[in-house]
């Protein structure tokens, strides 16, 4: 569809439109006519696809935009919108391809910038042509939209006018019923005429007269102090400041006279007026004229009244004004109080809460308050008072001033004081009476002491509450006569009990008696009562008082004394101790039991010194005089010499004391232990004995090991025994490693030597020689009948060990099964028995030793890691002897030496040939094997030149062709298999001969495949 046909930029290129819009060819037949209609149209015809690109437009519109149609072409739909209509341009897209048709507004930006708004109405069209396509029209309507915008205005603006007036007319309408009914006089006055132009109904109502009538008036027929000159100073003034107030009288219609206050307003509008507002003092003044009365009396009353009045300014607490009797009170004069502040003449303690109540006062927690304090005056003297304390601000403002009222109450306060001072000593004296009738009451439950009283003649009686007690009776329900007291008493008792008391009432002495009652359960007491008889002036007796004490316990105890001084006395019978008691002048006044040779008799009356003689008794004065002083039980061994023999004594003294306390004497148990003595000291022999027996074995086993003779100055044993220096005064587990024979338990030895344990047990224990089954038992021990051949309990190395060192030779021989409880002392510290579930605790130091690789073991499952791995806190290696050649020279004499001073022979020198060939032997048995062989040669030497069996020794170390160190132990110990037959154990089997273990042996033959016999 051409819009404009002519020019060729007005339409897109014609084949494609051709191919757009194949209606075109229709439309071409009127192109005359409708291109004068699109030529000259004001309104945008158009035509874009649904990507927002024109495909055809008319110039006018283009025009309008500030573009040719050609540029118009090139310029996307979307870039023409303004740039927050864009949003809406894609809706619109979306919207007539889904609904085929759309209209609305739109606004565009010219090439200018300026914006304008276009209505549009376009449709879809699908049918017949390619591609789809919207056409339509659009409007320029920016001036409508500003005109109707223009029109908005306009009207809401007048229709805001129109509010403001209806507002104005509603507040004048308003304005006026307020001035009407305003409670002062208002009055519009002409300043030219002073004539009244308006009043209120205030003004007429105050005046007699009606609006009408004042508005014909004047001003001066309504003030009589108005006159000409006043007039004009008035406008005069209010020409200037606009403003006077003043106060003049105003007269009514009826003639009376009453004063103003008018407040008068130069006014410019139209013209000048005068606004007056008249205010009625009529009773102002009446008040004014009562307060000034009342200021007067005030005044008298204040000046002559019987208390202190101050007045205080609140913020700083200086005086501003005080009366005559304030002054007296707190002893100044008015001149200087009123250089002071309250806070100077206020006892320092009080200050902190006066000023906490005046600051509530001014935080408006209340109008007044009273408080008392104390006023100190200038000679230092204090008086009390009390102050009542009054806001004198109007509520809700800031205060500025207070006014105290103060009554002198130092008086009162005295009285006070010396009240409460008589009320304390009479609650003491109340206090302390019911604390000594407490004690009364509670002393005679402890003393089980009760008291009573009887009336006489009626023989009314009281009972205490111990009473009650005694008797079991309840006081709130039981009220003791006569007859129910009888029928209380034993039935054998009544006779002695009429029988003493009538006869205290015919002598009127003091009673005692004892007799016993019986209880409703059937229990029998024994009672002791006394009692006094009172007599009137005449001599009658009137009252029996008496107490009353429980003593069934007293009588059961003294029968159970009774018995058991009987059971004492046969105890005593043949025993070695003897019983006594002497006084305080050391005098024996008492002896049970003498020992054999003395009676009583002999020893009655006596002293030590008079028994003993003077050098033993003084000895034992001095023990028991500090008893009879001190009063503390002591306990001593005396030896003593009677009838030519000591005797050994252990005496225990304590004091013997009277009911009051006091010490009169002591008493003694004197225990003969001289046969104790004698057998202790015999003891003590054979201890000392069994000591240097002991000492004396140590020494030998030490001789006979070795002990702290470890041979060698190669480096590496003095390696070994840095490391032995250095872990021996700690207590950790030191794990030794070598082959067998190295010398592993010289080295425990050593260790416990050198350590803080030296002086407790080394318990040595081989793992390998023990059978498995017992092994348990030997370590931990067991209780008697555990298993099956424990016949008595036996105690395990590891509580032997305890304090000491624990030596485990072999350790890798111990049980997979006994390694866990192994493990757990080594942790805890702690074991049962075999056959006990008591825990014990032990402290011991472990040397575990070793010739296998316990690592391998343990990775093998023959030997538990974890115990291992406490085993290998400290490991020490022990060189073969192998590798420590340089010492065998030394190490062959110092056996030769040893073992020829125990045969009794002298040996002066050994051969070099010898002493060569055995440094070189490999020695598969270490030390023991060296040891071994030179004991066989001192044996065998005649002479003093050691002769040794070197033909044993097969396999010397010169130059074996092709012969390993293996091949070579293999045929050594074959040798001796054949020599001894097939024995392996045993004193002549083949691991003695071989200087070996027999398990070392019989693990050496499993490593190297030897099954004998073969």
């Amino acid at each position: 569809m051409n819009l404009h046909p002519g020019p060729k930029e007005g339409r897109a290129a014609e084949g494609s439109l051709a191919e757009l819009d194949p209606i075109q060819r229709a439309l071409q037949e009127n192109e005359d006519w409708y291109r004068d209609i699109v030529e000259h149209s004001q309104d945008l015809l158009c035509i874009h696809d649904l990507e927002g690109r024109l495909l055809a437009v008319n110039p006018a519109p283009a025009r309008v935009l500030g573009y040719s149609v050609k540029e118009l072409l090139r310029i996307p739909m979307r870039e023409l919108i303004a740039p927050e209509f864009r949003s809406e341009f894609d809706s619109y897209l979306s919207e007539i391809e889904r609904a085929g048709e759309s209209r609305g507004l739109l606004t565009v930006i010219t090439r200018s910038g300026e914006r304008r708004i276009w209505e549009f109405h376009n449709t879809l069209r699908t049918e017949g042509v390619a591609k789809p396509i919207v056409r339509g029209t659009a409007h320029d309507v920016t001036e409508q939209k500003r005109a109707e915008k223009l029109l908005r205005e306009t009207s809401e603006e007048l229709l805001s006018r129109v509010r403001e007036n209806e507002l104005t007319i509603r507040e004048l309408k308003l304005f006026r019923t307020l001035v009407d009914r305003s409670n002062d006089a208002i009055e519009v006055v002409d300043p030219q005429t002073l004539r009244f132009l308006d009043v209120n109904e205030k003004a007429c109502s105050d005046l007699g007269y009606s609006r009408e009538e004042l508005l014909s008036l004047r001003v001066p027929d309504i003030n009589p102090t108005a006159t000409k000159s006043s007039v004009a100073k008035d406008v005069e003034q209010l020409k200037e400041t606009g403003y006077v107030v003043k106060e003049c009288l105003h007269r009514r219609k009826d003639g009376h006279t009453f004063p103003v206050e008018i407040s008068m307003t130069w006014v410019e509008l139209d013209r000048d007026y005068v606004v007056v507002i008249v205010h009625d003092l009529t009773e102002r003044k009446l008040a004014e004229s009562r307060l000034r009365a009342s200021e007067e009396r005030y005044r008298a009353v204040h000046d002559r009244a019987p208390v202190g009045i101050c007045w205080i300014e609140t913020a700083t607490g200086r005086f501003l004004g005080v009366n005559q009797k304030y002054c007296e009170i707190v002893g100044r004069t008015e001149r200087e109080l009123l250089a002071l502040t309250f806070h100077e003449i206020t006892h320092p303690d009080d200050v902190k809460g006066n000023l906490k109540k005046l600051r509530e006062l001014v935080e408006g927690e209340g109008r007044h308050y009273v408080i008392e304090k104390r006023c100190i005056r200038p000679d230092g003297s204090v008086r009390w008072a009390e102050v009542e304390v009054v806001a004198m601000w109007p509520d809700g403002e800031d205060p500025v001033w207070h006014m105290a009222i103060v009554q002198d109450i130092t008086e009162r306060k005295q009285a006070e004081e010396a009240l409460r001072t008589s009320e304390r000593q009479q609650h003491k004296i109340a206090k302390q009476l019911e604390t000594e009738r407490a004690r009364l009451i509670e002393a005679q439950a402890v003393a089980k002491v009760g008291s009573w009283e009887t009336e006489l003649p009626s023989l009314e009686i009281t009972w205490s509450e111990q009473t009650h007690r005694i008797f079991e009776t309840d006081p709130s329900h039981f009220h003791p006569r006569r007859p129910d007291f009888v029928k209380l008493i034993h039935p054998e008792d009544r006779t002695k009990v009429d029988a003493a008391f009538e006869a205290s009432l015919e002598n009127g002495v003091p009673s005692k008696l004892e007799y016993r009652i019986v209880m409703a359960d059937g229990r029998v007491k024994v009672l002791e009562e006394r009692w006094k008889v009172f007599r009137d002036e005449e001599g009658r007796p009137v009252r029996l008082v008496g107490t009353c004490s429980d003593i069934t316990e007293r009588k059961q105890a003294e029968e159970a004394l009774r018995q058991s001084e009987q059971r004492f006395r046969v105890a005593l019978e043949g025993s070695p101790t003897t019983v006594f008691s002497q006084d305080r002048d050391l005098r024996y006044t008492w002896v049970y039991n003498p020992q054999e040779g003395m009676s009583e008799e002999d020893i009655l009356g006596k002293t030590d010194e008079e028994l003993f003689g003077p050098e033993i008794a003084d000895r034992m004065t001095v023990v028991k005089r500090k008893v009879l002083e001190t009063g503390r039980p002591t306990r001593q061994e005396f030896s003593l010499t009677a009838r030519g023999k000591i005797y050994y004594c252990d005496i225990t003294i304590e004091p013997l004391r009277d009911a009051t306390g006091s010490v009169i004497g002591v008493n003694c148990a004197c225990v003969d232990v001289t046969h104790l003595r004698e057998i202790t000291e015999e003891l003590r022999l054979a201890k000392e004995k069994l000591s240097e027996e002991k000492l004396y074995l140590e020494q030998a086993i030490n001789s006979e090991l070795g002990f702290g003779e470890i041979i060698g100055r190669s480096g590496a044993i003095k390696e070994v025994m840095e490391k032995v220096g250095q872990v021996a005064p700690i207590d950790a587990t030191v794990l030794l490693l070598g082959e067998t024979g190295t010398g592993k338990e010289l080295v425990a030895r050593a260790l416990h030597h050198m350590s803080n344990r030296q002086a407790n047990s080394f318990i040595k224990l081989n793992c390998a020689a023990i059978p498995s089954g017992l092994l348990e038992s030997e370590l931990f021990g067991h209780e008697k009948g555990a298993f099956t051949g424990a016949v008595a309990k036996k105690i395990g190395r590891l509580e032997l060990a305890d304090q000491g060192t624990l030596f485990l030779d072999e350790i890798g021989e111990i049980p997979l099964d006994l390694q866990p409880k192994l493990l757990r002392v080594l942790q805890d510290q702690e074991f049962e028995r075999l056959g006990s579930t008591r825990t014990l605790k032990v402290n011991f130091r472990l040397v575990a030793a070793t010739n296998r690789n316990l690592l391998q073991m343990a990775k093998q499952g023959e030997f538990r890691s974890d115990l291992y791995y406490r085993l290998n806190v400290f490991p020490i290696h022990l060189p073969a002897l192998r590798e420590r050649r340089e010492d065998i020279r030394l190490l062959i004499d110092h056996f030769v030496r040893k073992y020829a001073l125990r045969m009794n022979k002298v040996i002066t020198s050994i051969p070099a040939k010898t002493m060569e060939t055995l440094v070189r032997w490999d020695w598969p048995g270490n030390i023991r094997e060296l040891e071994n062989l030179v004991e066989r040669s001192v044996i065998l030497t005649p002479g003093s030149v050691l002769q040794t069996p070197l033909g044993e020794l097969h396999g010397i170390i010169e130059e074996v062709h092709g012969v390993t160190l293996g091949e070579k132990e293999r045929e050594r110990i074959l040798r001796a298999l054949r020599e001894c037959h097939g024995q392996i154990g045993g004193a002549n089997g083949a691991a003695a001969r071989l200087g070996l273990k027999r398990t070392t042996l019989q693990s050496r033959m499993s490593k190297l495949g030897i099954k004998y016999p073969q």
